[in-house]
């Protein structure tokens, strides 16, 4: 396995130090790659950063498997979408070279802004139990089924998961519900 391939499968079993070296990696070649773009070199930082952030979740989330292409050429990819919308914003648009093969072979997604229920669910699923957030987060977050996150957070069998996944998830709801009745 070559050294992007562990790369990838580090990223998609949720290492934040693999995210770390792709970050350090090819954050000087990323930002000397678009500087040219001086309208916006005081968001290119912010940029970069997002467009990590993306990455790492298509990887996590979407169990996302580059199988001809690198790291750095999908992060070139999803900064330059970030750039000509940046670039669009401030009445600039057309000035970044054509899209890239990289933005249709990936189907890059657009960041949407987050909704009130997204809020809602954020902010009270953090008044959850730590085992519960682990629970949430390997089920509906990272995909995993009952068996594998039996494994992974060490429960004695596939019913004490579903109980328990049943439980957290009624306890947040219950949390929404009460923070709608009481906001209404």
């Amino acid at each position: 396995m070559n050294e992007d391939a562990a790369l990838q499968e580090r990223l998609r079993q949720d290492d934040k130090k693999a995210l770390e070296v792709v970050y350090l990696k090819n954050r000087s070649y990323v930002m000397g790659y678009f500087r040219k773009y001086r309208s916006i070199n005081s968001q290119l930082e912010d940029i970069y950063q997002d467009s990590i952030i993306d990455l790492y979740q298509n990887f996590v989330t979407r169990q996302l498997f580059l199988d001809k292409g690198n790291i750095r050429a999908y992060l070139l990819a999803i900064v330059k979408k970030k750039i000509s919308k940046a670039l669009k914003d401030k009445n600039q648009a057309g000035n970044l070279d054509a899209a890239s093969a990289y933005d249709t072979k990936y189907h890059l997604l657009e960041t949407e802004t987050t909704s009130r229920e997204q809020e809602l669910l954020t902010s009270h699923y953090q008044k959850l139990g730590k085992k519960c957030q682990q629970l949430l987060k390997l089920f509906y977050y990272r995909g995993l089924s009952i068996k594998e996150i039996r494994t992974q957070a060490n429960y004695k069998d596939d019913n004490t998961v579903k109980s328990s996944k049943s439980r957290c998830l009624k306890q947040l709801k219950a949390l929404i519900s009460q923070s709608q009745n009481g906001a209404r």
